[in-house]
């Protein structure tokens, strides 16, 4: 039982270590559908830039959505339900087949006696096509708070699905 049990770990260590963060292109372009659930749902369609300055880490700017609820809204370089991060750290884990990573971002928005504060964060699943294109699926979850003389906090769950398309490789 020892043996097989030695046996497991060094398999382990060894098939981790050849585990490995899949090169990205400098840019990227990413179009995207994204659902938003909580008390007011709606869909989205919009686009990402992505800039990847190192290996497993990079930074996302969203760079407009058109979005539907209850009536339709364009926000251009501006986030969904008027506070949703406006930019995320991507944090990429090193795996053999999919290639996992975590997205977290901020966003803040002030105006005449009100400030909306968002955080927000989930995990990215990527998978590659061929080289220079890839797809994407994303769940997110986003804390959304108001101040306005009374403070309002709303959750939201985001799904997002869309492809990066590498510019610089």
């Amino acid at each position: 039982m020892k043996r097989i049990l030695l046996i497991l770990v060094v398999l382990s260590i060894v098939t981790s270590l050849n585990a490995r963060v899949v090169k990205k292109s400098m840019i990227e372009i990413a179009p995207r559908l994204s659902i938003y659930i909580s008390e007011d749902n709606a869909f989205g369609i919009g686009s990402d830039i992505i800039f990847n300055p190192l290996k497993n880490i990079g930074f996302r700017i969203e760079a407009g959505e058109l979005l539907f609820n209850g009536g339709t809204y364009f926000m251009l370089n501006h986030g969904a339900l008027s506070t949703f991060p406006k930019i995320d750290a991507l944090i990429y884990i090193p795996m053999r087949q999919m290639n996992p990573y975590i997205h977290t971002g901020l966003g803040l928005t002030t105006g005449e006696g009100f400030t909306l504060l968002a955080i927000g964060g989930g995990m990215g699943f990527d998978f590659e096509m061929r080289r220079g294109t890839t797809l994407f699926i994303e769940p997110g979850l986003y804390i959304l708070s108001a101040s306005n003389g009374a403070s309002d906090t709303d959750v939201v769950f985001r799904l997002t699905l869309g492809a990066k398309f590498g510019l610089f490789r």
